[in-house]
């Protein structure tokens, strides 16, 4: 699925939305803007989690549809949108805001300008993430710790670890290690 191909990615999130091979075609700059805005995401971000993931591919769908019948009935884009104030200069030492009087600021990001409402999209710092047994991805911080927003295993789960053993070497019904001189978990 599309969410999937979002998640576990070092690359951050804009850029892979822009990328026209990569993950879906037909993301342009200001849409790219607008679903990260919508779903909360900053646009450099890596590592989404499974949640931010959904949320995005979601938001995507919206944007999308939304875009498309606002054009074919020749109707402005939905008032609250990015859209209509990315393109807006401060003037004179101003600044420009969304439509819920927040900042908008401006920076390089996929290799495009990228409007960005740092009190809705904050980039959390992740350098990695894990998959946990319900097949979630769950990110973590520069320190390794798990997102706690994410976490969706019991404290027993995190204290079970495996030792790395050739699948040959693993009974898949009792997830166990297998050997001719003893049994062991």
């Amino acid at each position: 699925t599309i969410a999937e191909k979002l998640t576990d990615q070092r690359k951050g999130i804009k850029a892979l939305l822009l990328d026209q091979r990569g993950v879906v075609s037909g993301v342009g700059n200001w849409v790219a803007d607008e679903i990260l805005y919508r779903s909360g995401i900053h646009p450099d971000q890596t590592f989404l989690t499974t949640t931010e993931a959904n949320r995005l591919v979601q938001e995507m769908n919206y944007v999308l549809c939304t875009a498309v019948d606002c054009l074919n009935a020749r109707k402005d884009f939905p008032e609250e949108w990015l859209f209509h104030r990315r393109w807006r200069s401060g003037g004179s030492g101003g600044t420009v805001k969304d439509f819920h009087g927040k900042k908008i600021s401006f920076l390089q990001s996929g290799g495009r300008s990228s409007a960005v409402v740092s009190a809705v999209q904050k980039n959390k710092a992740r350098t990695n993430s894990t998959m946990v047994k319900s097949g979630k991805t769950q990110g973590k911080d520069a320190n390794g710790k798990v997102d706690e927003k994410q976490q969706s295993y019991t404290n027993d789960d995190k204290s079970k670890k495996r030792k790395k053993v050739p699948t040959a070497q693993i009974d898949s019904q009792n997830r166990t290690r297998v050997s001719s001189r003893r049994k062991s978990n």
